[in-house]
């Protein structure tokens, strides 16, 4: 898998399916934590909130289990046990 950072956006080249994908800044910054280490829901959440601002009525920890669970739909992650 191939990603790419242009601006606020990303793209991502999944070699093995031959698709592409499109993501704005959070999914893919998401993405990229991922692909340098392992990291739990939580942990994705935390460091989001150090590298970003976002509303304080702003589910993170819901928006992070939705960004996941279509990365893993698309077989861009696997889970691990």
């Amino acid at each position: 898998m191939r990603i790419f950072h242009d601006g606020d956006e990303w793209v991502c080249y999944h070699e093995l399916a031959g698709d592409t994908h499109l993501f704005e800044l959070i999914p893919g910054t998401l993405l990229q934590m991922l692909r340098e280490e392992t990291l739990s829901g939580g942990q994705l959440v935390q460091r989001l909130r150090e590298r970003f601002e976002f509303e304080a009525d702003f589910n993170l920890a819901e928006y992070v289990d939705e960004v996941l669970w279509k990365f893993e739909q698309n077989a861009l992650i696997r889970p691990v046990p």
